[in-house]
């Protein structure tokens, strides 16, 4: 593990993992579960022809796998920057990559992650990071596509900006969808 810490906030990452097992800032716990890479979804009926596929290469049972991590400093922020690889047990590597982290010293952390996928594996469900965090945590900004979903089939309905939201509003579910199209 490596610990960042500072009086306003703590971090502790696993190297082993590449995520985040621990974040806490002014003395409140940020995650409920450790962070975890994810590029399983739900197969829907479009799906059918791949998901067969997915299940083959282990898609749904992902291990992360780091190799390296190096701790840097940038301008006053901490940098861990880990070579790490994604795949099932017993089976050969989805994608390798490397995940970099900058902590700020305000407890902000800019993410950017490089993977390449195996030249044989099936096109990804997903990716991205998984974040369990307490309920009490009910306002979101993030920067990237939106302000919906943006799934290869509806990403070019979707604009790259910084957005701002309540959790409520973020939920896709079942009920939305069907007063939507009533």
């Amino acid at each position: 593990h490596i610990v960042i810490a500072n009086p306003h906030f703590l971090y502790q990452y696993n190297k082993q993992h590449v995520r985040f097992d621990q974040m806490t800032a002014g003395g409140f716990p940020l995650l409920d579960k450790p962070l975890a890479f994810n590029i399983w979804r739900a197969p829907t009926d479009n799906d059918r022809n791949i998901r067969l596929q997915w299940s083959e290469f282990g898609y749904d049972r992902i291990i992360p796998r780091g190799y390296e991590t190096t701790v840097t400093m940038q301008d006053g922020a901490c940098v861990l920057t880990t070579r790490f690889s994604i795949g099932a047990i017993f089976l050969p590597n989805i994608l390798t990559g490397t995940a970099e982290y900058k902590i700020n010293t305000n407890g902000t952390i800019d993410v950017n992650i490089k993977g390449n996928r195996r030249e044989c594996a099936p096109a990804l469900p997903r990716f991205g990071l998984r974040m369990f965090m307490p309920e009490r945590l009910d306002d979101v900004t993030y920067f990237g596509y939106g302000p919906y979903e943006s799934y290869n089939d509806k990403h070019r309905a979707s604009v790259k900006h910084l957005y701002s939201a309540k959790v409520d509003e973020l939920h896709e579910g079942f009920d939305v969808l069907r007063s939507r199209v009533a």
